[in-house]
């Protein structure tokens, strides 16, 4: 028995041994998403970034594209899409500039690693594509933000709703994130969307200011 006994702790030493050598598993996540909060933070016009860890900076020149009745400014160097029908806005001062004739645009960066979105119509429009979540992707994250204001409104009450959501490809390939805002300034009801697809976390903050300056360029029309 006491012979026994010397083996099975000796067993016992051996096996706490392996466990002791075997390499944990590494977990490797190389695509991280965005975080809510700082997603929210950058949607914010008084959010000022920090570039106090931020060793090198994206500089570019400024492009304007003309949608159907937008203007924005994006990084010269970027390819935008679409480029086709162009037609003529007759209605408004610029009438002589050609416009395409869409109420969204995207704009991808020459490396491939971020995509700019916009989503400006007349006035509310339908809800773009861009938002909803494809069969390849799934949700990360989503929050909304409604505002009323019945109080000093004539009619129905106007109202502000903010949604951010950050979405997937489930094959693990990119993030994306937007902000969609709805208002109703009494009597009209306009919506914005601005996205950003990004391939990974450090792409999307090199990128950052770039996405900043584009949504604060854009410029709406009306009829």
């Amino acid at each position: 028995m006491k012979r026994k006994s010397i083996f099975v702790f000796l067993l016992f030493l051996i096996l706490l041994g392996v466990g002791c050598n075997s390499p944990a598993k590494e977990v490797v996540n190389n695509l991280e998403s965005v975080d809510l909060i700082e997603q929210k933070n950058i949607e914010n016009n008084d959010y000022k970034p920090d570039l106090s860890n931020q060793t090198q900076d994206y500089t570019y020149e400024t492009s304007i594209y003309r949608g159907s009745w937008f203007d924005i400014g994006y990084p010269k160097e970027f390819v935008a899409r679409p480029l086709n029908p162009v037609v003529k806005n007759t209605n408004s001062a610029d009438n002589l500039k050609k416009r395409v004739n869409t109420d969204e645009a995207y704009f991808l960066s020459p490396d491939d690693k971020v995509e700019f979105y916009v989503y400006s119509p007349l006035w509310a429009g339908d809800d773009p594509g861009y938002m909803s979540i494809d069969s390849t992707e799934e949700l990360v994250s989503e929050d909304k933000e409604e505002i009323f204001d019945e109080e000093n409104s004539a009619f129905f009450g106007d109202y502000k709703i903010t949604s951010w959501v950050t979405i997937k490809a489930k094959d693990g390939s990119y993030y994306r994130s937007f902000v969609s805002i709805k208002e109703q300034v009494t009597p009209a009801v306009v919506h914005q969307v601005f996205g950003i697809k990004y391939s990974n976390k450090e792409s999307y903050e090199y990128y950052k200011n770039a996405y900043l300056n584009f949504k604060g360029s854009l410029v709406q029309y009306s009829d």
